[in-house]
């Protein structure tokens, strides 16, 4: 099958919109919300208020509905980012003071600290690549003093690396480092391990 939908303007958008049932009491207002979100973005939003039999909008439906949907959504998921966020930011602080403290300020990077499993030299290689992407000032900052170290402190490293390579250096930790970093949080070890239940 070929693609054969035309590119419409916004005023044609609309139209197409008021034809296939949408009730439009302030057409500037509406063109607005065209203009700014884009139709393709919204029309996710048409669907709850759309009869699946005919595809057009049932009796009633109002732009104005269709948009307090996307603010609701919008507002939603940037609550869901944030405290996302925040969890993020304290198993880090977390995980970063508890490898610092039983393992030494570049306990991270001795393979030896880590289950035979653990592909430490992907680790490794991962940390020195985002290392070398930075352009946070405490990196050449650090770089510029301490000449000599080849690895980053823990609280640096763990600031670089994705939450996903924090996750799986977690995951490889001893159990009994896992399970007070977890407790951190009142919650078993498990939790914690991608995959795992507890």
């Amino acid at each position: 099958m070929k693609y054969s939908k035309p590119h419409l303007p916004y005023e044609d958008q609309l139209d197409l919109l008021i034809r296939r049932g949408l009730a439009c009491s302030d057409r500037a207002g509406t063109l607005y919300w065209l203009r700014r979100i884009g139709y393709y973005r919204l029309s996710a939003y048409f669907i709850p208020f759309k009869d699946p039999a005919t595809g057009n909008f049932r009796p009633g439906t109002t732009f104005e509905q269709i948009i307090d949907l996307y603010r609701f959504d919008a507002d939603l998921r940037r609550l869901v980012r944030e405290a996302l966020d925040a969890i993020e930011i304290s198993v880090r602080a977390v995980i970063t003071y508890e490898v610092g403290k039983d393992l030494g300020v570049f306990g991270y990077a001795d393979r030896t600290n880590f289950a035979a499993a653990f592909n430490h030299a992907d680790f490794m290689k991962i940390l020195r690549r985002e290392e070398g992407r930075s352009t946070e000032v405490f990196i050449g900052h650090y770089r510029t003093k301490y000449k000599s170290e080849t690895d980053l402190p823990v609280w640096m490293a763990t600031e670089l690396i994705s939450f996903g390579a924090l996750s799986k250096m977690y995951e490889h930790l001893r159990t009994s480092l896992r399970k007070k970093i977890a407790r951190e949080f009142n919650q078993p070890q498990p939790v914690f391990v991608a995959g795992s239940t507890p």
